[in-house]
C-alpha cells in the first residue's frame, strides 16, 4: 500500500545532511514542518556561517537535496535568511523526473465523497467495497488538456505488533494530458481544487496531503508547501454540506462544474471574486467585518456585470463635467465669499459623478437582480428592510463606525441577514458552475447546513421550485379547515379530481393512533387501512412526509400526511 505523506496539520522535525557549493564540509540541519508557517531548514552551527561565507548558487536557489537515514528530500525555490533556508516547496524522494500532475487530499472531502460505504466484519475477514462513484473529466485550459479524476486511496500501517491503522482518502488527481508542469503550476491546481470544493460544500476546506505525479508512470511523491490550514474537520457531519455528492452524480453535473470553472468566460470570476468566499466560511473576527466581506464580494460581482452597460465615452464624460463646473462657477459670481465652501463642495460632488446610469449600490443590485431567475429570488426573499441592513452595515463597517443593531444587545436578525446573503452568493456561484435554479433549490431542500437553516429563506418557494414537496391546490373552504386543526399527522382525500382536508379521518389518526400508548399498528397507514376497510371506492392509501395545501397566495404546510385516493367513479 502507498504510504500517506506529510500532513499539513502535524508539526515535525527531521535531522538531515546536505551539501552546499560554498562549503566543503557536510552540513547538518533540522528540516522543520509546522502548520501555518513556511517549511524551513534550520542549519546547525558551522564556522562558515560565522564568517559570512554562506551563499546559495543559482542552482541551489532552484533546488537543494538533503537526506535523513532513509529518505531523500528536495527543497525547491530556496532563499536564505541568517542560518535558515526557506524553501517554497519540499518534495520527498525526488529524482528530477518531469512533473505530470498533482494529487490532492482535502480535509472533509473523503467523508463527503464516501459516506455510504463501510467496513464489514465477518467471522473470517474484514472487507469494504471501494466506492463506485467517481468522476473523470477532460478540460481544455488554454492550449493544453488536463484530466481531472477522483481516486480512492487506502493505506494500512502496522502501529503495534497486532494493531493496524487503516487510512482512507478520496483524492483528486490532475494530470496534464501531454507534457509536464512545474511545481508552481501544481500548487496552483491544488489551490483551484481547494476553492472549488469549498464553494461546492459551503465550508472552508484545507489541504491534508498533496503528491506530485512524476515520471512516465505518474509515481506519487510527497509534496509540501506552506498553507495556513484551518480545521481537519470543517463540518460536524456530512449532511451539513450544501450539496450531497450523490446528487451531483445523479444529475451528471461534474462535467458542467469543471468546464464552467475553467472556462475562459468564468474562470476570471472564480479567481478574482469567488476565491475570496471560502476565507469567510471560517472567519473568526468581528461579525460586522465578516458581513462587510460578504457584501464586498457581492459588490465586486455586480460591478463586473455593470461594466457592460452603456456609458459616455471618455471625451464626452470629461466634457460634461467641464460644462457643469463652468455653469457652477458662473452661478457662484452671484454670491459673496461666505458661500465659497458651499460651491467648493458642490464642485467636488460634480467631480465625483460616475460615468454610469447606476450610481448607487442599490441601483446596481436592482438592475442585476432583474436578470436572475424570478423563482430563485422569491425563494431567497430579500426584503426591503433586509437590504437596508446590508447597506447600513457595509457603510458603517467600511468607515470604522459602530453598527447599531435592529434590536439592542441582539444581533440575531443581522446574523440571519448575513446567512441569507451567503445563500444568495452561493446561488450565484452554483449558477456560474452550471446548476439550474431547480437544482440549487433541491440542494437547499436536502442540506442540514446551519447557516442555510438560520437564513430562513422562503420554505414554500424553495419546496415549490425544487419540486420535492407535493403541492395540492384546494378550495378556500378546505384551507380554512386545515388552518383550524393540528397540521401534523393529517389525512387528505383526493376525490373526483379535488383535494380535501378530512376532519374525521384526521381526528381518527390523531386521537386513536398518535395518542394511543400501545399501538396495534406501528404504521399509521396500516391503522388507516383497517379503519377504512368498510369504505367503498378507495384506490390506495399512501404516506407522504409533507405537503402543501394552496389557495390563491395562501398556503399551509402539513407534516406526516396520509393521502387517500378514491376511484374516479366514486
Amino acid at each position: 500500500m502507498e504510504k500517506i505523506g506529510k500532513s499539513f496539520f502535524k508539526n515535525s522535525e527531521i535531522r538531515v545532511k546536505f551539501n552546499l557549493d560554498c562549503i566543503d564540509d557536510d552540513l547538518y540541519g533540522k528540516l522543520i514542518f509546522c502548520s501555518n508557517k513556511l517549511p524551513v531548514l534550520d542549519i546547525e552551527e558551522h564556522s562558515a556561517l560565522m564568517h559570512g561565507q554562506f551563499r546559495l548558487s543559482d542552482q541551489e536557489k532552484k533546488s537543494i537535496h538533503c537526506r535523513d537515514r532513509v529518505k531523500r528530500f528536495t527543497l525547491v525555490n530556496c532563499r536564505v535568511q541568517g542560518s535558515y533556508i526557506y524553501p517554497e516547496y519540499i518534495v520527498e524522494d525526488h529524482e528530477e523526473n518531469s512533473i505530470h500532475g498533482i494529487e490532492i487530499a482535502l480535509t472533509g472531502l473523503s467523508a463527503w465523497f464516501d459516506q455510504f460505504t463501510h467496513f464489514e466484519f465477518t467471522d473470517t475477514e474484514i472487507k469494504k467495497n471501494i466506492p463506485d462513484n467517481k468522476f473523470d473529466i477532460i478540460v481544455d485550459i488554454g492550449q493544453d488538456q488536463y484530466q481531472f479524476t477522483s481516486n480512492y486511496r487506502c493505506n494500512i500501517s502496522n502501529t503495534k505488533k497486532r494493531e493496524f491503522l487503516v487510512s482512507e482518502h478520496t483524492t483528486i488527481k490532475i494530470i496534464k494530458v501531454t507534457g509536464s508542469i512545474t511545481a508552481k503550476e501544481a500548487e496552483k491546481f491544488a489551490q483551484d481544487m481547494r476553492i472549488l470544493f469549498s464553494l461546492l460544500l459551503g465550508y472552508a476546506l484545507s489541504f491534508e496531503y498533496t503528491w506530485l505525479l512524476v515520471g512516465e508512470i505518474k509515481t506519487p511523491i510527497n509534496f509540501y508547501f506552506c498553507w495556513p490550514g484551518k480545521s481537519e474537520d470543517p463540518f460536524d457531519f456530512v449532511p451539513q454540506c450544501l450539496v450531497h455528492h450523490s446528487f451531483i452524480f445523479k444529475q451528471e453535473k461534474w462535467d458542467d462544474i469543471f468546464q464552467n470553472y475553467y472556462s475562459n468566460k468564468k474562470n476570471h470570476l472564480f479567481k478574482t471574486i469567488w476565491a475570496r468566499l471560502p476565507t469567510l466560511f471560517d472567519y473568526k473576527g468581528l461579525w460586522e467585518y465578516e458581513f462587510l466581506g460578504y457584501v464586498s464580494i457581492l459588490d465586486a460581482y455586480i460591478n463586473f456585470f455593470s461594466k457592460t452597460r452603456k456609458k459616455l465615452n471618455s471625451a464626452q464624460y470629461k466634457n460634461l463635467k467641464k460644462k457643469l463646473l463652468e455653469v457652477t462657477d458662473q452661478f457662484r459670481k452671484q454670491f459673496d465669499d461666505d458661500y465659497n465652501e458651499f460651491f467648493d463642495s458642490f464642485k467636488n460632488g460634480i467631480n465625483a459623478i460616475k460615468n454610469t446610469d447606476l450610481p448607487t449600490f442599490k441601483n446596481k443590485f436592482d438592475a442585476f437582480a432583474v436578470a436572475l431567475d424570478e423563482d430563485a429570488m422569491a425563494m431567497i426573499g430579500f426584503s426591503e428592510k433586509e437590504f437596508k441592513i446590508v447597506k447600513k452595515i457595509r457603510d458603517k463597517a467600511a468607515h470604522g463606525q459602530p453598527v447599531i443593531t435592529d434590536s439592542e444587545n441582539d444581533i440575531s436578525f443581522e446574523f440571519r441577514v448575513k446567512d441569507k446573503l451567503q445563500v444568495f452568493l452561493l446561488y450565484l456561484v452554483y449558477r456560474d458552475l452550471g446548476f439550474s435554479p431547480v437544482e440549487y433549490a433541491t440542494c437547499l431542500y436536502q442540506t442540514l447546513s446551519p447557516w442555510v437553516i438560520n437564513a430562513k429563506i422562503d420554505r414554500f418557494q424553495r419546496d415549490k421550485l425544487s419540486g420535492q414537496v407535493p403541492i395540492y391546490e384546494v378550495r378556500e373552504s378546505e384551507l380554512e379547515k386545515a388552518s383550524k386543526y393540528d397540521t401534523y399527522t393529517v389525512v387528505i382525500e383526493f376525490v373526483k379530481g379535488e383535494y380535501r382536508y378530512s376532519i374525521d379521518f384526521t381526528k381518527e389518526v390523531q386521537i386513536n393512533w398518535v395518542k394511543t400508548a400501545s399501538k396495534k399498528h406501528k404504521n399509521v397507514i396500516d391503522h388507516l387501512k383497517e379503519v377504512t376497510s368498510n369504505v367503498d371506492g378507495i384506490y390506495k392509501i399512501e404516506y407522504i412526509s409533507c405537503a402543501y395545501l394552496v389557495y390563491a397566495k395562501q398556503n399551509i404546510r402539513l407534516s406526516s400526511v396520509c393521502l387517500i385516493t378514491y376511484n374516479l367513479m366514486r
